[in-house]
């Protein structure tokens, strides 16, 4: 998540994820409750934030065009 989900994300690290996430909750005997309800809470972090296409908050889409335009930096601590 936080390679590919992190401060700064786009559309190419966002289907990834969304990728390995889905192999994982397909292929994986999730007996464990806790594993599954994990897996679950990343599947929907990663699927609204590729729904939402633009940079929002402390997010930034390095391929969203109107925040590449106003050259804004993001800082991460």
């Amino acid at each position: 998540m936080d390679e590919c989900v992190g401060i700064r994300r786009d559309q190419q690290g966002l289907s990834q994820a969304a990728r390995q996430i889905g192999e994982w909750l397909a292929t994986r005997e999730l007996d464990h409750p806790a594993l599954r309800n994990r897996l679950e809470a990343c599947r929907l972090i990663v699927n609204a934030a590729l729904v939402r296409r633009q940079s929002c908050g402390a997010h930034a889409r390095d391929d969203d065009p109107e925040f590449r335009a106003t050259g804004a930096q993001v800082a991460t601590i």
